[in-house]
């Protein structure tokens, strides 16, 4: 069910990998994908999917406050009505994300250690289907 919150068993490390499958309703307006730090809540990435725009918004939420949004993608394959399957793996100095087995972005780390990184939450409009790490 969502909201999906579920412990990382060691935390984050290079080669680390989540693989997600879900489907995104008619109706959905968005959803987020969340890597945290439990006990501070401070988000290490943060992808914000936002159907009524058709945008994908990465971030960092740390010490209480946004950075700096990134937006620019050359595509977006989230759409009303479609499964999508999604790799998110972890590096030595970046995320990479992969969409139905196409790259879509990096996300250079701004919060480290990432190993501190403990929790995936994944709240919005969204059935999900499966959650691996």
């Amino acid at each position: 069910p969502v909201p999906y919150e579920e412990n990382i068993p060691g935390g984050l490390y290079p080669k680390w990998t989540v693989t997600l499958r879900g489907y995104i309703p008619e109706w959905a307006q968005g959803f987020d994908i969340n890597l945290q730090k439990s006990s501070s809540g401070e988000l290490a990435l943060h992808i914000s999917i936002r159907l009524h725009d058709r945008t994908v918004v990465r971030n960092s939420h740390l010490k209480g406050g946004w950075g700096e949004e990134e937006r620019g993608l050359p595509m977006n394959p989230f759409q009303r009505g479609q499964y999508f399957d999604m790799l998110i793996r972890c590096g030595n100095d970046r995320f990479k994300v992969f969409v139905n087995g196409r790259h879509l972005f990096n996300y250079n780390h701004r919060f480290r250690p990432v190993e501190e990184v403990d929790t995936l939450g994944i709240p919005g409009d969204i059935v999900l289907i499966n959650v691996q790490f």
